[in-house]
């Protein structure tokens, strides 16, 4: 599948509402994995950013929201 990376909140919305399964990138300590969650708590998360705000300004410095890789997205 092709990965498409998630760079601003509004391809964030989109990737959302496009997704059949979201998931959610889980850190404990030094263990990260990803935990699938549900498209509404993605949204509310979604709703909570300001529509300019860039991954960096979330703290995400990977300089993405997240990926959609088919038809799951992962956050984080």
């Amino acid at each position: 599948m092709t990965e498409t990376p998630i760079l601003t909140v509004r391809h964030l919305k989109a990737a959302i509402r496009a997704a059949k399964v979201v998931k959610v990138g889980a850190r404990f300590g030094a263990t990260g994995r990803f935990v699938k969650t549900t498209k509404r708590d993605a949204f509310d998360l979604a709703a909570g950013l300001d529509p300019n705000m860039t991954p960096e300004m979330a703290e995400m410095y990977g300089g993405r929201f997240g990926v959609l890789d088919g038809d799951t997205l992962y956050l984080g």
